[in-house]
């Protein structure tokens, strides 16, 4: 069984992987479970667990696998109705997993983390944004879950990619 903080961070690599991809050869998973000090085939077996739980997945006729615990049952549960809150945790907790850093800029694609660093060099910028806490969580979550791609046109470069609420 996974404590708490590896929940979280099972949680975080749920909504990031694409459901095909809970594989125990997968790269993200192996460095992963590498990290948490358990075994690849448990990660994902834990993500197969969770997809038994996710209502998007049903409504498609897709199950995952029926181990889920009493604890994953409230962990799920907490976490989606916390989701403003625990989504920035989770994704705090799996960058000082990755990085030894919670404040780390990591991005989860379906075959590797990469650690975003900022460019090398002279470089200055000045700007006024307001942030939604838990944008990186939501934007890997939306790319991933089409591919890496958009929804709309199919373009395949994600730096040229915007995840957006929909605000109607």
């Amino acid at each position: 069984m996974l404590d708490n903080t590896h929940q979280l961070i099972a949680l975080s690599l749920y909504h990031k992987e694409v459901f095909g991809k809970f594989d125990q050869g997968n790269p993200v998973l192996v460095d992963v479970a590498r990290r948490m000090e358990r075994t690849p085939g448990s990660v994902a077996m834990k993500l197969s667990n969770l997809a038994s739980l996710d209502a998007r997945l049903a409504a498609r006729g897709i199950k995952g696998l029926s181990g889920a615990s009493a604890l994953d049952r409230a962990v799920w549960n907490e976490f989606h109705a916390q989701h403003d809150a625990l989504a920035p945790e989770s994704e705090a907790l799996l960058a000082e997993l990755l990085t030894g850093d919670a404040d780390s800029a990591i991005e989860v694609q379906p075959e590797a983390i990469t650690v975003l660093r900022a460019p090398a060099g002279p470089t200055e910028s000045t700007a006024s944004v307001k942030v939604r806490r838990g944008q990186r969580y939501f934007r890997q979550a939306v790319l991933n879950a089409y591919n890496g791609r958009c929804a709309v046109t199919g373009l395949g470069i994600r730096d040229l990619l915007v995840a957006s609420h929909n605000l109607s």
